[in-house]
């Protein structure tokens, strides 16, 4: 314990510009034509580096590079139809990832001191040892696959699209402005035609 705070004072990275928050988009659209609208987007994620999460015929998952923003997304579906509701959420993994670094920098100082002793020990040390060495090893494997998990999750954004089929002419030529969808009324609209 005492170890691990001694190298989180001096291994931490004193000025943090790294940003380590993951943001997931949750975007629901009408459209006229649902198959073309799910061809071009999944066309459009391929031009920005993204890929395909999860797919179905009214629900898309898609992973994109964190250099793309959401204002660019939001432009490219409102182009296609109407944006009924959007909502953002994220998580920061900065603690996460910046203990697991200290954690990994710990362990592969440690493995260093345990192979230099080796050379120095006597046989049966050396067979202690390289116990030791094979169980920090795994140690680390499963640090750096851990803080790799991380790390790309906080360098991607998660955008879930759902789509609600409509007739062909019932769009308005025109989208509605932004705060119409933020408002949800199309929702609310739907539940009382529904009643």
């Amino acid at each position: 314990m005492i170890l691990f705070l001694f190298a989180t004072f001096f291994l931490y990275p004193k000025d943090l510009k790294q940003d380590y928050i993951h943001t997931k988009i949750s975007i629901t659209i009408r459209v006229s034509s649902p198959e073309l609208v799910r061809r071009e987007t999944l066309q459009f994620t391929n031009e920005q580096n993204g890929y395909i999460s999860s797919f179905s015929n009214k629900r898309i998952e898609l992973i994109f590079p964190k250099s793309i923003t959401k204002e660019k997304i939001l432009n490219f579906l409102n182009n296609r139809g109407i944006v009924v509701s959007q909502n953002f959420s994220s998580v920061d993994y900065s603690d996460q990832i910046l203990s697991l670094q200290v954690s990994i920098k710990v362990k592969e100082q440690y493995l260093q001191q345990l192979n230099q002793l080796t050379q120095e020990a006597s046989l049966v040390q050396t067979l202690e040892m390289e116990q030791e060495i094979s169980k920090i090893i795994e140690e680390l494997e499963e640090l750096k696959g851990n803080y790799n998990y991380y790390l790309e999750l906080a360098n991607s954004i998660n955008v879930e699209i759902q789509f609600i089929h409509v007739e062909k002419g019932s769009l308005p030529k025109k989208p509605y402005p932004k705060w119409v969808s933020k408002l949800g009324i199309f929702n609310f609209l739907e539940r009382f035609h529904e009643k």
